[in-house]
């Protein structure tokens, strides 16, 4: 006997075969035999049913319920072990079952033109179709060169973006509309205890808040604010100061007596040539201060957020 449960979950097959279920009427009987299916994938029709599970080298996949069986062995901490092509199958492919196949766009090489802008040939990790390689670099566009150009404004800043193409995290960089109470600024390593063999991350993202960075009226607009911070944050991604970092979580060691004269004067030296370029904007010294105190005594004045 159907229940109401069984009865809403074969209408919701019937409608969404996004993510290779099979509608009844169209299948093509001069196929039936064909081995492969959705995903370029496997049938196992010997399960549940023709069309209803594919198989890979890393999962049993149900196209019905666009979920696999297993845990995913590439976990991403941003959704379910369960999930897959996270949950884009138009978009996505995974042909084995561990990693879609957007992949990863790479910066292959870049300039910097006299006018600081950026330009760059790209590399892709995985199977990536052109149409889904064009969506990664309009992505990379919006998200990561207003960064990479605002950085790019002062020698120190274009030295932290090679530093950032050099090393082997692969970094991701973003400025967020949020507005973070605890930093305008922070980096995010996918997975603080997954380090490479020389103590890197294996991938970070750094974010820029802007809320935050003119909410606090450090800076004197959010170019000179990406420009500063991507110096403090670019020091978070160095071998000595991960370790530093893990110290201060563990509460070996406080946050300032990690970073003063590590990222806090990479902080402090970044705004100071910046502003010898391209002056304060009528905004004072009073940041410059606060960071001088904090290398010098250790101390974040109370007046400066």
């Amino acid at each position: 006997m159907k229940t109401e449960n069984t009865m809403f979950f074969e209408r919701l097959i019937i409608l969404d075969p996004t993510f290779g279920s099979i509608l009844k009427g169209r299948v093509l009987e001069d196929f039936k035999g064909f081995r492969y299916g959705f995903n370029n994938q496997e049938k196992d029709d010997e399960i549940i049913g023709a069309g209803n599970t594919t198989t890979a080298a890393f999962w049993e996949y149900d196209t019905r319920l666009g979920r696999r069986w297993n845990l995913d062995p590439k976990p991403d901490f941003s959704v379910s072990n369960y999930a897959t092509f996270a949950d884009n199958p138009i978009f996505f492919v995974d042909v084995l079952g561990d990693v879609i196949g957007d992949g990863k766009i790479k910066v292959k090489s870049y300039t910097i033109t006299p006018e600081g802008k950026f330009k760059a040939e790209f590399t892709f990790e995985g199977k990536v179709s052109e149409k889904q390689k064009q969506k990664l670099i309009e992505k990379f566009n919006k998200k990561e060169i207003p960064v990479i150009e605002a950085m790019a404004k002062t020698d120190g800043g274009q030295k932290n973006i090679k530093y950032f193409q050099d090393i082997p995290t692969v970094v991701s960089l973003e400025i967020s509309k949020k507005t973070n109470k605890d930093a305008a600024s922070e980096t995010i390593p996918k997975d603080r205890d997954n380090l490479t063999t020389d103590n890197y991350y294996k991938e970070a993202k750094i974010v820029f808040y802007k809320g935050s960075i003119e909410k606090g009226g450090n800076y004197q607009d959010v170019t000179e604010g990406v420009n500063v911070l991507g110096a403090h944050e670019k020091v978070h991604l160095e071998p000595s100061q991960i370790i530093l970092d893990k110290q201060v979580a563990d509460g070996i060691i406080t946050e300032i007596d990690a970073e003063r004269y590590t990222t806090y004067k990479s902080q402090l030296d970044a705004i100071k040539e910046y502003r010898a370029k391209f002056g304060d904007g009528g905004h004072g010294d009073k940041i410059i201060k606060a960071l001088e105190k904090v290398v010098k005594e250790g101390v974040w004045p109370d007046d400066v957020k």
